[in-house]
């Protein structure tokens, strides 16, 4: 049984923010010292909000960049955030599964 594999029409967004090579979030001036520790660094700030970024992990990038293509390719079905669930034998064991980052499905091809 696999789960997390949806229709590719529900990742647009997703689309655009695995696309980058950078991380961004933004929070509270007061939050902004704790965050470059963890090293974020600062983009802009505007009225008390600060835009932070970082650049992702490369095992992040490679898979983002991988999910991307297949999702520019057309599949119809695609993994979800966290990557797709492999339950071998849910009646037997439901609780072991194993993690596939990415699945993408269509009508003739399964590429994982």
């Amino acid at each position: 049984m696999l789960e997390n594999v949806l229709p590719a029409d529900e990742f647009r967004v997703l689309l655009r923010r695995r696309q980058k090579a950078m991380d961004n979030k933004t929070v509270a001036e007061a939050k902004v010292d704790a965050a470059m520790a963890d090293g974020w660094s600062v983009e802009r700030k505007r009225r008390g909000r600060v835009r932070l970024s970082r650049p992702k992990p490369y095992d992040v990038l490679l898979e983002d960049r991988v999910w991307s293509l297949l999702y520019q390719m057309g599949f119809t079905h695609i993994s979800g955030t966290g990557g797709a669930r492999l339950y071998p034998d849910p009646k037997r064991n439901p609780e072991t599964w194993n993690q596939i980052d990415t699945v993408a499905l269509d009508s003739e091809v399964a590429l994982v």
